[in-house]
């Protein structure tokens, strides 16, 4: 069995909390497991990047994941494989109809949209390795004529695929985990111990980041894909 010595834990508290006083990092929470159990969990700075104000990260500190819902979203597809519901073959055109008929789409050398047939459909192992070739949609500099059709990338009032999907995994991934602060919105409980992100300028200065919390979805009632 692995384990932890107690000069062990106090070295690594002290690299943490050196890191955020030597402002080399923002507020963080550290952990680390065995297979077995759970070996050190600490935390160290601030909720908010440089101000007092804002308290200090504890373990109970709510963070926004981002992208690292994918992993989430991994796991159901693979219990769903493991059930027999869908092989990494699956066509998503089978569960997504939107999705039949994908092109993709380029530019010329003269700049003009080129847009070609699939080699092949999009399939679940397409999405699960990230080679589907699907975009986030029109933002600056993309190609913004072709993107994913608008009830798969825009929010959702009637029917919520997000709400669906959430309360399906909390019986199938977080309950069996224990994770009980978990969700797709920024709830008013999750808020009040929500760390602010903060990113780092080409200089090496660390800024927050102001206007994160506006653009996180808070309405249950809403989804987004």
């Amino acid at each position: 069995m692995v384990q932890l010595l107690n000069k062990g834990r106090e070295e690594i508290q002290r690299i943490l909390s050196d890191a955020v006083e030597d402002r080399r990092t923002s507020g963080l929470v550290f952990g680390a497991t065995s297979v077995e159990e759970e070996l050190f969990f600490a935390h160290a700075g601030l909720r908010v990047f440089d101000d007092p104000s804002s308290g200090p990260m504890t373990e109970d500190s709510i963070l926004w994941i981002c992208s690292q819902t994918k992993m989430i979203a991994s796991i159901a597809a693979f219990q769903l494989i493991e059930a027999g519901k869908l092989s990494l073959d699956t066509e998503v055109a089978d569960i997504l109809p939107e999705l039949a008929n994908a092109v993709v789409v380029g530019r010329t050398a003269t700049g003009e949209v080129d847009i070609k047939a699939p080699k092949s459909p999009i399939t679940v192992r397409h999405l699960l390795n990230h080679t589907s070739g699907l975009d986030y949609g029109p933002e600056t500099d993309r190609i913004c004529e072709h993107y994913m059709p608008v009830p798969y990338a825009t929010y959702q009032e009637k029917l919520n695929p997000v709400k669906h999907f959430f309360d399906q995994r909390k019986d199938k991934i977080f309950s069996p985990l224990g994770i009980t602060a978990a969700s797709f919105y920024l709830t008013p409980d999750l808020k009040e111990n929500a760390v602010l992100m903060s990113y780092r300028e080409p200089n090496g200065t660390i800024v927050p980041w102001d206007d994160q919390v506006p653009i996180i979805v808070q309405d249950p009632k809403k989804g987004n894909l």
